[in-house]
């Protein structure tokens, strides 16, 4: 009996160790992306406080097989700062725009924002495009397009925000 449990414990040993993996090859994943909007004056328009000003922020999908596909609301949430913005983290169909090198590849979601007010009927439509870079190190956002204007590009380690003037 023992010579069983010590033949299990050297089989099991070898094989956590087989498995060990130090997270050197693990990809990092950078695709969250935070909205700010503010008026002219640098009012908090997704503040509660805000008049008038958006209560919810909804996304629709327009590049995947069928358009207007509803991705839910982002999350508004607030910074350390205590400013409100709206969360996009995934959910849009990735389209692959280029793939001649294995190991860089380019993809690009579209998307629809419905910014609503207090009415039902007081609904702002935005589009963004955002543009990511896949490699085996990294997914990560590389750009993002608001109403076709260029309000992104990745340069370094910063967080994946913009603010948008209404």
């Amino acid at each position: 009996m023992k010579n069983k449990f010590l033949s299990f414990a050297a089989v099991s040993l070898l094989a956590m160790a087989g498995c060990r993996n130090d997270g050197d090859d693990a990809q990092i994943i950078d695709q969250v992306v935070h909205i700010y909007f503010q008026n002219a004056g640098g009012e908090d328009l997704l503040s509660k406080d805000a008049k008038p000003g958006f209560r919810e922020v909804h996304l629709k999908d327009l590049g995947g097989i069928r358009d207007l596909v509803s991705l839910g609301n982002a999350k508004i949430a607030r910074d350390d700062a205590g400013k409100y913005f709206a969360e996009y983290i995934a959910g849009a169909k990735r389209n692959l725009t280029d793939s001649l090198n294995p190991e860089q590849k380019f993809y690009r979601s579209e998307m629809l924002l419905e910014l609503k007010k207090d009415s039902a009927t007081d609904i702002t439509r935005d589009t963004m495009i955002v543009l990511y870079e896949w490699t085996p190190r990294k997914f990560s956002v590389k750009s993002i397009s608001y109403n076709r204007k260029c309000v992104f590009k990745k340069s370094g380690a910063e967080p994946n925000a913009f603010t948008i003037i209404k």
